[in-house]
């Protein structure tokens, strides 16, 4: 029997730990399951903005991060951690998110009562305590969009997020992996953006030309991703890989028909996602 995400003692070095199986899935439940129906009568599917990939090893990491702490100073901090990105898939106050804290604070208080060394039976219930709650992180209809399934599967664990029309010429700190690209001279008219005051990030960038998405997807990919232990990234349709018979080649991919996915000619361009708060640094992909 395949299972989602499971409690086990790791025959490697006898350590007790979470594991996940991320080609099994829960079904969708709640509002979520509405919308798949929904979708499936307008012959699309139903796809996650922040891939459910990273959504369920964020989850098996924070669980582990837990697991290691109990009873330790650092237990607090791990718990809010925990409890921030898995927030950060809801609006607060929702039932939605009502119902997710009730599943967070049930595995958490089981982790937190568990023996050191717990046998089969004893486990048993923080793995379905933990289930429940993948189950409802899934099934966040804020982190869910109707689209084109193959656009989609080929987006695999990359954002899968709208795009605003246009460029934005961005200057100021940015949050990235690796040194951004220089940037040029905005032309007349061109619509500039700056990075909010005393904000740091790893590297600071001129006039870098980029895309943004849309203020709802931008504030709740923002929310995930700052909160995130994960690594993101968006990907090019040909950028890695072949081309998509859907898309152009150098076209940001997007699950929902032309044109709410980005193609621009030239050089593609990154991205940028915004703190909708402007306190904190950018963060920046880009191929």
């Amino acid at each position: 029997m395949q299972r989602q995400i499971y409690l086990e003692s790791n025959p490697v070095g006898n350590i007790l730990e979470f594991q996940h199986n991320t080609s099994v899935r829960p079904a969708w439940e709640g509002a979520a399951a509405t919308m798949a129906t929904s979708a499936a009568a307008q012959q699309q599917s139903l796809n996650h903005i922040i891939p459910f990939e990273r959504i369920e090893y964020d989850l098996t990491k924070h669980l582990n991060f837990l697991l290691e702490n109990r009873g330790t100073a650092a237990w607090q901090g791990r718990v809010a951690a925990f409890e921030t990105n898995c927030d950060a898939l809801f609006t607060n106050g929702t039932p939605e998110h009502s119902e997710m804290v009730r599943r967070r604070d049930s595995v958490k208080n089981l982790i937190s009562t568990m023996a050191q060394n717990p046998g089969g039976s004893q486990r048993a219930p923080v793995t379905g305590a933990a289930r429940k709650l993948l189950s409802a992180l899934n099934s966040s209809s804020q982190n869910l969009r109707a689209g084109n399934s193959s656009l989609n599967s080929s987006i695999s664990n990359a954002i899968d997020a709208e795009f605003l029309a246009g460029t934005f010429w961005y200057s100021g700190q940015a949050v990235t992996g690796k040194t951004p690209p220089a940037g040029g001279k905005p032309p007349a008219g061109a619509t500039r953006i700056a990075g909010p005051t005393g904000a740091q990030g790893s590297h600071s960038v001129s006039d870098l030309e980029c895309v943004r998405l849309t203020p709802q997807h931008e504030r709740h990919v923002f929310a995930y991703i700052d909160a995130s232990p994960s690594s993101f990234h968006f990907i090019l349709s040909g950028g890695a890989g072949a081309l998509h018979p859907l898309a152009q080649p150098g076209q940001q991919m997007s699950s929902t028909q032309a044109p709410t996915a980005v193609s621009l000619p030239g050089t593609p361009h990154p991205v940028i996602v915004m703190d909708p708060n402007n306190t904190k640094a950018p963060h920046l992909f880009f191929e």
